[in-house]
């Protein structure tokens, strides 16, 4: 069944500001919502899922990771971008994606930097 948005009673607080959260960073960009779209990264072995999305200047890379593990990616091309769930600048080519979670990296453009 549906989330219950208009029932404040029934809602798990941290699932619904995640959720909120999730809605907020689709709205702000673009790509996640028309970009184009190109897988990066399939490994089954490390339950790793890695797709591309770009939108008039606007480019998101998502990282999904279903094990029970943190996992650590090399993502090139990401040096100075923000991870959109924590806010946090990523310093280098690698990005650690949690256990059971996800990072959505703002990848910097000429357009967006």
């Amino acid at each position: 069944r549906c989330y219950p948005w208009d029932k404040p009673e029934q809602q798990k607080r941290p699932l619904f500001d995640y959720y909120r959260k999730l809605i907020a960073i689709r709205k702000e960009n673009p790509a996640l919502r028309c970009g184009t779209f190109r897988p990066l990264l399939v490994d089954n072995d490390r339950d790793l899922y890695t797709f591309d999305r770009r939108s008039n200047g606007n480019h998101c890379i998502v990282a999904l990771n279903r094990s029970k593990e943190d996992r650590s990616l090399d993502i090139p091309d990401t040096h100075g971008a923000i991870e959109l769930l924590s806010g946090k600048k990523v310093t280098g080519r690698e990005a650690t994606v949690p256990a059971r979670s996800a990072i959505i990296l703002l990848v910097p453009t000429s357009a967006n930097r």
